[in-house]
């Protein structure tokens, strides 16, 4: 009974530990922060002066639009980071990964504060 048990909290802290380290979240203002728009080959949206580091190449984030790798959400979360830096409010930006193509942390979810 003892091993079963210590097997399920193993299994589940196992699992924990994957998607803890899985990400950076980073929360910042995108006022001043520079916005590039590429619409050739793999259209992607990069967010400059914003370091994250998950490892990869590059430390700009980019958001997929579309692609293999493309958020579905991506022209959702793209409003939403021109809303932001239009209002001067804060976002929470998560990045999960990095882009096969360019080694770039990707971008998979973005908050918006009040």
């Amino acid at each position: 009974m003892f091993r079963k048990i210590f097997n399920y909290v193993a299994l589940i802290l196992f699992l924990a530990s994957g998607y803890s380290v899985a990400g950076t979240s980073v929360e910042t203002s995108l006022v001043g922060k520079k916005i590039q728009i590429i619409s050739t080959g793999t259209p992607r949206v990069y967010i400059y002066d914003l370091p994250v580091n998950d490892g990869c190449k590059d430390s700009t984030p980019v958001l997929i639009m579309s692609g293999l790798q493309a958020n579905p959400l991506a022209k959702e979360i793209y409003s939403t980071l021109l809303a932001a830096k239009a209002s001067g409010k804060r976002v929470l930006i998560q990045t999960t990964g990095c882009w096969s193509e360019y080694s770039t942390p990707v971008i998979t979810s973005m908050y918006l504060y009040d």
